[in-house]
């Protein structure tokens, strides 16, 4: 299998994940065998408690998706998230959290920073497109 940007998307949905959870540990208690076999069966990680239901639903869920094909690109990813800062801030109970301690400094930027590659040799077992 070719490691492609659709398994950064899986994993920035378990990073989402992560944070609304103020960092548990995803299948914490799980041989990577088991979350494999729980992966592959249409099991994703709940919601965690207190997250928004368009957060887990319309962003975790998406980057989490069977076929890699059907993920959301980062482009889209931050459209998505963008789009449920608004609805919150609109009057989704908790939305007052978004107002009371931050102010948006500026609008999407349009700077770019350059970024070199290299190929990684990884050798053994790897997971991509999961």
């Amino acid at each position: 299998m070719q490691y492609t940007f659709k398994a950064d998307v899986w994993a920035y949905g378990v990073v989402l994940w992560e944070l609304a959870t103020r960092g548990l540990t995803p299948y914490a208690d799980l041989e990577f065998t088991e979350i494999l076999r729980l992966l592959k069966s249409g099991h994703r990680l709940s919601k965690p408690r207190g997250c928004p239901d368009i957060l887990y639903h319309q962003v975790m869920l998406v980057c989490w998706m069977e076929d890699p094909q059907r993920r959301p690109t980062f482009f889209e990813l931050t459209e998505m998230m963008e789009d449920v800062v608004e609805q919150l801030r609109r009057g989704v109970p908790g939305s007052a959290l978004l107002n009371s301690h931050y102010e948006r400094v500026s609008p999407r930027s349009s700077a770019t920073t350059p970024i070199s590659y290299s190929k990684l040799n990884v050798s053994g077992p790897a997971v991509t497109d999961l």
